[in-house]
């Protein structure tokens, strides 16, 4: 739940974290969960917008008119993206608290 963490702390965005989830919902078999759902359903309507490392093979120029729609991406979906986050975060913890 790292990556949860990285954007509830401010480190990471809505989208990269949303592409790293989504990532993980698969590897944990989890793409059913609700929160999970939620970073799935952001990856799938910002996979256009360069986040993340596919930025170094884009021109500065196109950088620029991406970064207002990441902008404005990133807004519509932060409140939800933090829920989702949060109660990740919250479950996995309940379940590693249940191993110790």
């Amino acid at each position: 739940m790292a990556r949860a963490r990285d954007l509830v702390e401010g480190r990471i965005g809505v989208i990269v974290c949303a592409r790293e989830m989504s990532k993980l919902a698969f590897w944990l078999r989890e793409q059913n969960d609700p929160s999970f759902a939620t970073f799935r359903g952001i990856d799938s309507e910002s996979d256009t917008l360069p986040a993340g490392p596919e930025r170094q093979y884009w021109s500065e120029s196109a950088l620029r008119e991406e970064d207002e729609k990441i902008r404005v991406a990133e807004d519509l979906w932060r409140t939800v993206a933090m829920e989702a986050a949060r109660a990740l975060m919250e479950k996995y913890r309940a379940s590693a608290d249940e191993h110790t």
